[in-house]
């Protein structure tokens, strides 16, 4: 694995030299197991290592892997959102279905609600501590055990446990508006 240094100037070159140097690596296996397709991996490991420079204050930073690892995570869940954003599947079969079942001004409105739901989850989740959303996204949608992420963040399973209840709470509470619309419209 080739990866290219990040790019910085300031005051953090040192520090972020070093853990490009010990982490690049396994950031980018880590990567490569997440992502559908392989060209841009090398592309989103520049980006966990530009959003790690980003930093204000290193010195807060007690465990440097796990922090570029819930950046990393981050950085996948963004990615897949643009890769589905983009992804346009056609079956034929489903779509004749559709057809049948509901006019055509129907089908968009619904195709509109659920797009503009999936806008609303993201906006939602942006709203959450970068920790709440990294512990939320290894825990819920990669399917990692409670104890899983606490290694992998540095956190206790009591606090990780804490952390997802938090956030989906602040979820449900941020999403109400969008899930009324979507309940009313059924």
């Amino acid at each position: 694995m080739s990866a290219s240094r990040p790019k910085h100037s300031g005051g953090n070159t040192p520090q972020i030299a070093v853990a490009f140097r010990k982490y690049a690596a396994a950031l980018h296996r880590y990567l490569l197991r997440r992502m559908r397709s392989t060209t841009d991996v090398q592309d989103l490991t520049q980006e966990v290592f530009e959003r790690y420079l980003r930093i204000a204050d290193m010195d807060t930073i007690r465990n440097p892997l796990a922090y570029l690892y819930g950046i990393a995570t981050h950085v996948v869940a963004d990615a897949r959102l643009r890769e589905e954003q983009n992804l346009i599947v056609y079956n034929s079969e489903t779509a004749d279905a559709a057809a049948g079942s509901q006019s055509e001004s129907a089908a968009r409105d619904d195709l509109a609600d659920r797009l503009g739901f999936a806008q609303e989850l993201q906006q939602a989740l942006d709203q959450l501590s970068d920790m709440h959303k990294a512990v939320l996204l290894l825990a819920v949608q990669e399917g990692r055990s409670h104890r899983e992420v606490a290694q992998l963040t540095g956190l206790t399973e009591k606090t990780v446990g804490f952390y997802v209840c938090e956030a989906k709470a602040r979820l449900r509470t941020l999403l109400q508006p969008a899930q009324a619309r979507l309940k009313g419209k059924e």
